[in-house]
């Protein structure tokens, strides 16, 4: 009897750890999913986000991206509905007929792109990695450096501008030749 005893004593106590480690386990695999739907979640349409944005819609360039310096003025995150104004922060990107790119928006970063069918992509861009403290130069930074990496799709604003949507977040930037 004795032992039946130490035998039912050690199964509870395991079946009681059994337990704890599947709620655990449960617990993470469903905050991991949360954190992938908040990812992945539907984005705005981007068309209420500027009357110039509503443009967008057929007016890709079909030909090469031209040369020159750009300066940054716009930026939407995708998430929201706002357009943010970023003209004052002095973040440029300059397109040479080379296919290089330089600029600078928190940190500088320089490499090569390609453009073709109105997508332009550069996924191997190197930057300086120096924590950047104004606004959230850092983090529209990335964003910036993500839309390169797997592409942003090209549509002419004015004369002299263009807009960059990134195909998979639907993030954008407004840029204005400078030069």
């Amino acid at each position: 009897m004795l032992f039946f005893h130490k035998t039912f004593s050690k199964t509870k106590s395991s079946m009681t750890l059994l337990v704890v480690l599947s709620i655990i386990i449960v617990f993470g695999f469903l905050t991991a999913l949360a954190e992938m739907y908040r990812e992945h979640r539907p984005r705005y349409a981007m068309i209420h986000t500027s009357p110039k944005h509503s443009m967008l819609a057929g007016k890709t360039i079909s030909d090469a991206l031209p040369a020159g310096e750009f300066a940054f003025t716009g930026y939407h995150a995708g998430t929201n509905k706002i357009r943010e104004d970023i003209k004052k922060e002095g973040w440029t990107v300059t397109f040479g007929a080379d296919k290089k790119l330089v600029g600078k928006i928190c940190n500088r970063f320089s490499g090569s792109f390609t453009f073709l069918k109105n997508v332009l992509v550069a996924p191997q861009v190197i930057s300086t990695k120096m924590a950047c403290l104004e606004g959230n130069s850092m983090e529209m930074e990335q964003v910036f450096f993500s839309g390169l990496s797997h592409g942003f799709v090209v549509y002419k604003n004015n004369d002299k501008g263009f807009f960059l949507e990134d195909k998979e977040t639907k993030a954008w930037f407004e840029i204005e030749l400078v030069k």
